[in-house]
């Protein structure tokens, strides 16, 4: 194996092989792209690869974490969603839409990778929520939580599959009718699964978006 280049270690190195990830997914499926392709891309060698990433999955997924996580709360949103609070959530979706990259893997073939690293996140959100302390919720809650995550993930990359067809996506009025039926059918489901009523799961998600908010003004 190559050596890795004398600026390996660097910050830029670590971003342009990230960087090349993204403009080979602008014209391939996610499948299709190798090592060998985007260390073209980044233009450096294996060694620099490696020294960075211990394989093209571990690339893969800190690609997918940034997207999540740090450029856009996108976990956070869907968190958000689940209270059912939102005049317009398709509003808040139109906000994910936004976050192009996000929205190409999952056109690409990554949608089940993005939901697994977006359910991990929000069902340790829910945990710490419904049962602080505990290591996990009961599985029927969690199974209704990911199956919310899943559906509001799967809207988003439907929208963005229409807009890069050139057709206009569902009216605004369908998308909202259909995130405030599936949260009201989250709370239910979690209120029933947890022995709670529905007012206490509501007041629980409240304030967890109001500290949500003050966290990040």
């Amino acid at each position: 194996m190559a050596r890795p280049k004398k600026d390996a270690n660097c910050v830029e190195a670590r971003q342009r092989i990230i960087d090349g990830f993204w403009t080979l997914l602008e014209e391939r499926r996610l499948s299709d792209i190798t090592i060998g392709m985007v260390v073209e891309q980044a233009q450096c060698n294996r060694g620099t690869f490696y020294y960075h990433f211990e394989s093209l999955d571990a690339l893969l997924h800190e690609a997918i974490e940034r997207e999540l996580l740090v450029e856009r709360d996108i976990p956070g949103m869907i968190f958000e969603l689940a209270c059912g609070i939102e005049d317009s959530p398709s509003q808040r979706l139109g906000e994910a839409n936004e976050l192009y990259r996000l929205s190409l893997i999952m056109d690409r073939g990554g949608l089940d990778l993005v939901a697994e690293e977006a359910k991990r996140t929000i069902v340790g959100m829910w945990t710490a929520l419904l049962v602080p302390g505990q290591a996990e919720l009961p599985e029927p809650t969690r199974e209704v939580i990911e199956y919310f995550t899943s559906g509001t993930l799967g809207l988003i990359s439907y929208r963005f599959a229409r807009e890069k067809e050139g057709r206009p996506a569902s009216s605004t009025i369908a998308t909202d009718d259909f995130l405030k039926r599936n949260a009201a059918f989250v709370i239910e489901q979690v209120a029933r699964y947890q022995g709670m009523t529905e007012a206490d799961v509501l007041a629980r998600l409240h304030m967890a978006s109001c500290l949500m908010h003050q966290a990040r003004a």
